[in-house]
């Protein structure tokens, strides 16, 4: 017996009762441990979130109230029954090896450092001990994580029913996270862990041990009728641990009694059914393994395929789908590796219904796909619901169905079988029976991938092994099962335990086998020499050799049979001897396997717990962000009202004076300690004593109304007389206090005499609009003249440029034909013609737009047009002169029709460049081309200031520039929207622009196709 355990035994100590809570903890500890026994042989420890900066008193108030004695725990200490232990203020508490260990806090961890989670996840390691786990509680999820993996330990996990307390959200949590065993009121948490008594849980400990164990099957009964599954196949041992531990909840006393308890609690069975089909399931469990599957075992299935042919996969087991999901990904990812574009068939199948509706849904949490490498995570799940799904490809390659492989027929064709650590809870039968429908569901060269703490056992003829100690195994085609011996038992081949035992008992079996070798080579060297001396011989004499020979086969029969009677008994024994220790063998894997689910699901809680912490040290600093800004807005407001000018009043419901700003005090001449608290109509020997004024004000507080604009002209006694413009209305208060009224006064007198003033000058304001009007025809003369000069102008330029355009272009050529022509000169010439052809461009804009000022219109030349391949070419070229700013998006559909490319070129081209020269930089400018209907709309969009709706109205008239428009002064000539407008109109369409601060500007031309 190891030593730890003796020492616990001789201390008489039950059990450990970890309880947690947080708000409102107190007043429930102190109810649940005067509600239970004192004699309970427990020790409790108390967890609760306490602040490290100070000294906590947890202990003093529960040692004055509670019988028990109450310790906080300073130092590592052994845990004494029917004691009170509570941790220390700055201290975690963790469980190890019958101690409880106090681990000092870091400065740097937040007050809520998942304190709870950390004990129960420790304790849940402890496997001597019964282990109780309770939530009351609390506001944060701490707690919901450690109880899971105490529940799946083995422990009774009791709540606080959530209704019943005001902080809710720990129970809440730990109910949602399926760690709630039982949902209780606190009185009868205390009543269940009271009727935990030492002497009836010695006594199941004690029965089961001797092996004496009462019969299961009132219980496994209900469980076949209400679910349909015949437990008689499943290891005794692990059924006994998980019914016992349900009784013990239950308060049951027997087996008999537990079964009646589940016959009239429907929702226990069910609970008990889920507690005994053990669903500890991850993804890419066994890392190696997995690496393993991908890099040798599944290219080499798929290279067996042929053209077109499904993987086929089973995974026989599947939990809540991890599993399956990681083996698809596994089977993918080798697909994509190889090229092949075969789909695969993964059927996935558990006997629990809940599991499979959990698979089928493909949700799962951050914290259950953690150990996913980022790669695959990213690659096939997408978030969303509050977790993450798998992809919908993925999931369309897999098929979940419920089943129950002791009863059920297997699938067939199958290429990969995985059934990993299920067989390990079954019997020698169940599991051989279960092998041998895998070698029959397995196509020849198929392969069977099993747990770490499975292999194949009788049926190891049939599965040659891959990895031995990753658990592959590859079907044997000619494979058959060992024969059967006469007593009906499998044979197998003798232990070194049994050759031990056998050669104890004075012979071994080789031992026997050479000597059955040795007695028939005797006889067939007697009959050689028989043979031989057979010719010399007399007849008497070949008579009496032959009776000799005859007796000696005789003899020899006998010995052999004798010898082989011999052989059987040991076999016999050997095979007993066998199958004790391969039970041992697979109790002990089955015990390993729950220790390495536990380690898992501990380290899964652990990451979990370091994410909560991560987003708890954000949430503080937020928080902390946040008072430091509510401190500065706080000063920033008060800072303000004793900057502002104008007279600023709170006054209380009372119209009592609350406090007022400096420019009060200074406006009327008073001083604060004759203002503050006094009633607002006193102030001043009653100069605000105003009836009309007490009236609206009386009407404020209730927020049934506000004071806007209220001028009151009134001999003040400091000031003399003054016009005054005053505005009240409610400020709210937080925490139910009494709203104040905020009164706002402006001395208006100045505008009072001003207004006077402009009313005396109306009429000459209207002299000068006459004036004004005069000013108008002028104007429109300038531009008329305007007009008149650029058309005279833009004529007589053009001849004289064509000759210079002409000589620059006869001088490249000249200059082109040169042995070795100077670049540079070159190089200007070009430039020069491009210089040119910009200026001519620009008097044919000149004489387009007075063409359409005078009504005359602009001719066209009309041709069947593929805008699609004209914008093409338009980008090319105007993306190199504004680079990346300028972006493109071209809509579906045929866009071809009857328009003039030159006009679509200059339409693009001054809208274009007005969106870069009015745009914001680097903001892009978009131009979208789209088909709507029977037109084309070709739209213009950049970000810059607005245009007002006034401008719209001229934003096209001839000599219409930016600073006319207060867009801010830049260079042109006015003519681009004008040109814009009437090449539009001329091709049947027409253009209009929508601007806001908020979506920027936007010309279109809509164009007939």
């Amino acid at each position: 017996m190891p030593k730890s355990k003796k020492v616990l035994q001789e201390a008489s100590l039950t059990g450990i009762v970890a309880i947690g809570a947080s708000a409102g903890g107190l007043e429930s500890f102190i109810a649940l441990l005067n509600g239970t026994k004192s004699d309970t042989g427990f020790a409790f420890v108390l967890l609760q979130h306490l602040d490290p900066s100070h000294h906590s008193q947890l202990a003093e108030i529960l040692g004055r109230t509670s019988p028990l004695r109450v310790t906080a725990v300073e130092k590592k200490l052994r845990p004494q029954p029917n004691n009170v232990y509570v941790m220390a203020a700055d201290h975690h508490l963790l469980w190890n090896a019958g101690f409880l260990v106090p681990v000092a806090r870091l400065k740097e961890e937040a007050l809520n450092h998942f304190a709870i989670d950390r004990f129960l996840s420790s304790l849940a390691q402890e496997n001597e001990l019964k282990k109780v786990g309770v939530i009351l509680s609390g506001l944060n999820a701490d707690g919901a994580a450690g109880l899971k993996a105490l529940r799946d330990s083995g422990a009774l996990t009791l709540v606080l029913d959530p209704k019943l307390t005001e902080f809710a959200v720990m129970p809440t949590s730990a109910i949602e996270a399926g760690a709630a065993e039982q949902i209780l009121p606190l009185s009868e948490i205390g009543e269940i862990i009271s009727s935990i008594s030492p002497a009836r849980i010695r006594e199941l400990k004690e029965r089961s041990n001797r092996g004496d164990g009462y019969s299961l099957s009132p219980v496994l009964d209900l469980l076949h009728g209400a679910h349909g599954v015949d437990f008689n196949a499943y290891k005794s041992a692990t059924l006994r641990r998980r019914i016992e531990r349900r009784m013990l909840g239950a308060r049951c006393a027997t087996i008999e009694d537990f079964a009646a308890y589940l016959k009239s609690h429907p929702a226990e069975l069910r609970r008990l059914f889920e507690e005994v089909t053990i669903h500890v399931t991850g993804f890419f469990r066994d890392e190696k393994s997995f690496a393993i599957l991908r890099s040798k075992i599944l290219p080499r299935l798929w290279k067996a395929k042929r053209a077109g042919e499904p993987l086929r996969i089973w995974i026989a087991g599947c939990s809540t789908g991890q599993e399956a999901y990681s083996v698809a990904i596994m089977a993918l990812e080798a697909a994509e590796a190889a090229g092949s574009e075969a789909q695969i068939q993964l059927f996935a199948t558990d006997i629990s219904e809940e599991s499979i509706k959990v698979a089928r849904k493909g949700l799962y949490s951050a914290a259950a796909i953690k150990e996913i490498p980022p790669k695959l995570r990213r690659k096939y799940f997408i978030a969303g619901d509050g977790g993450y799904h798998v992809v919908k490809a993925l999931r369309n390659a897999c098929v979940f169905a419920r089943q129950d492989l002791t009863a059920d027929p297997a699938f067939s064709r199958l290429d990969l079988i995985c059934c990993r650590n299920v067989l390990i809870y079954f019997q020698t039968v169940a599991q051989e029976r279960a092998l041998r429908a895998f070698h029959s569901s397995l196509v020849d060269g198929g392969c069977l991938f099993l747990g770490s703490a499975e292999s194949t056992g009788e049926a190891a003829s049939l599965f040659p092994v891959i990895d031995r100690h990753n658990r592959f195994f590859l079907k044997n085609a000619a494979g058959h099962a060992k024969p059967l011996v006469a007593t009906g038992e499998k044979s197998v081949a003798p232990t070194p335990a049994a050759k031990q035992k056998s050669q104890a008992n004075g012979f071994s079996m080789p031992a026997m086998a050479q000597a059955i070798k040795l007695q028939l080579d005797s006889s067939h060297r007697l009959l050689g020499n028989a043979k031989t001396a057979a010719v010399p011989r007399t007849e008497a004499a070949l008579a009496r050799e032959l009776k000799n020979t005859r007796q000696h086969f005789r003899n020899l029969l006998e010995s052999q049979s004798i010898l082989y009677e011999e052989l059987q008994a040991t076999h016999e024994e050997v095979l007993a001897s066998n199958e004790e220790l391969q039970t041992k063998n697979e109790e002990l894997e089955t015990t390993q396997e729950e220790l390495r689910a536990a380690n898992e699901e501990l380290r899964t809680v652990n990451d979990e717990i370091l994410d909560r912490n991560e987003q708890l040290d954000l949430a503080n600093a937020r928080l902390e962000k946040l008072t430091v800004r509510l401190t500065e807005e706080e000063a920033y407001a008060s800072a303000i009202v004793e900057t502002v000018r104008e007279p600023l009043l709170v006054l209380d419901r009372n119209l009592c004076v609350y406090s007022a700003n400096h420019a009060f005090y200074q406006k009327f001449k008073v001083k604060k300690e004759g203002t503050e608290g006094e009633p607002l109509f006193r102030l001043g020997n009653g100069q605000w004593d105003i009836p009309a004024l007490k009236e609206l004000l009386k009407n404020v507080l209730p927020g049934r109304d506000v004071v806007t604009d209220f001028e009151v002209s009134h001999e003040f006694p400091r000031i003399g007389r003054r016009t005054m413009l005053l505005n009240a209305r409610e400020v709210a208060r937080e925490s139910g206090a009494e709203a104040f009224i905020l009164l706002a006064i402006e001395d208006i007198s100045d505008r009072v005499r001003q207004r006077s003033a402009l009313l005396a000058s109306k009429d000459r304001v209207e002299s000068e609009r006459d004036v004004s009007r005069t000013d108008a025809a002028e104007l429109r003369l300038e531009r008329s003249l305007r007009e008149k000069f650029v058309l005279a102008l833009s004529h007589d330029l053009r001849n004289p440029m064509a000759g210079a355009k002409l000589s620059a272009q006869l001088l490249i050529r000249r200059a082109s034909n040169d042995a070795s022509p100077d670049e540079g000169t070159l190089r200007t010439l070009k430039r020069i013609v491009e210089n040119m052809n910009r200026a001519d461009r620009m008097i044919t804009d000149l004489l387009d737009a007075n063409r359409i000022k005078a009504g005359q219109g602009v001719s066209l030349k009309r041709e069947p047009l593929d805008l699609a391949e004209n914008l093409r070419t338009q980008s090319a070229e105007l993306s190199s002169r504004y680079g990346e700013r300028l972006v493109w998006i071209q809509g579906e559909g045929e866009l071809k029709g009857d328009w003039d490319p030159d006009a679509i070129t200059r339409i693009l081209e001054n809208l274009i460049g007005n969106a870069f020269k009015y745009g914001l930089d680097p903001e892009p400018v978009t131009v979208k081309v789209e088909i709507k209907n029977i037109q084309v709309d070709i739209s213009v969009h950049n970000e810059g200031k607005p245009i007002s709706l006034q401008d719209q109205q001229s934003l096209f008239d001839q000599f219409r520039r930016a600073e006319d428009t207060k867009l801010g002064g830049k260079d042109g000539w006015g003519l681009g929207l004008t040109l814009v407008k009437g090449l539009s109109e001329a091709m049947g369409g027409y253009v209009s622009v929508q601007s806001s601060a908020a979506e920027g500007t936007t010309f279109t031309v809509c164009l007939p196709r």
